[in-house]
């Protein structure tokens, strides 16, 4: 669980764009990552 917004995970691990981000971390998990953080709450 983290404060940060999924941009700022993005940038964190490394990521140059939220896009480049989000369409990885789908592929991976089935989901978005905005979808993901709110179902895990």
């Amino acid at each position: 669980q983290s404060g940060l917004s999924v941009q700022r995970v993005a940038d964190a691990v490394g990521y140059s764009s939220l896009s480049a981000f989000s369409d990885r971390f789908r592929a991976h998990f089935g989901k978005a990552p905005s979808h993901f953080r709110r179902i895990s709450k």
